[in-house]
C-alpha cells in the first residue's frame, strides 16, 4: 500500500508543479518580462515529484528474474522439451495410416 502511496503522492506534487508553472507563465506573460526562468523551488518541486513517483513505481514492480540459460533449463526436464504438437503428428501419422 505504501508504494501506491508514493506515486499518488509523486503525481499530485507535478500536478501543482505543473500549474504553478503554468501560473508563473501566465503572470510573467502579462507583465511583459520577456523569456524568464521558471523560480527554483517550481523546479525543485518538479524533480522531488519525480524522484517520489520513481520510487514508488521501483518499489511496486516484482523482482527481475534471471535471463541465464542454464536458470531456465534447470526448470524444464528433458521429457518436456520435444512434446510439440507437430512432433506428435509426425510420430504418430505411421500408426493412423498402417491401420487402414
Amino acid at each position: 500500500m505504501f508504494k501506491y502511496t508514493l506515486c499518488f503522492i509523486g503525481i499530485l506534487l507535478l500536478v501543482h508543479a505543473s500549474y504553478s508553472a503554468l501560473q508563473q507563465i501566465r503572470i510573467q506573460r502579462n507583465q511583459e518580462n520577456g523569456t524568464q526562468s521558471l523560480p527554483f523551488d517550481i523546479i525543485i518541486e518538479c524533480m522531488v515529484s519525480i524522484i517520489i513517483m520513481l520510487f514508488g513505481l521501483i518499489s511496486s514492480t516484482k523482482n527481475f528474474e534471471n535471463i541465464s540459460i542454464e536458470e531456465t533449463n534447470k526448470k524444464i526436464k528433458m521429457d518436456t522439451i520435444n512434446t510439440h504438437s507437430d512432433f506428435h503428428v509426425l510420430r504418430n501419422r505411421g500408426r493412423v495410416f498402417s491401420s487402414q
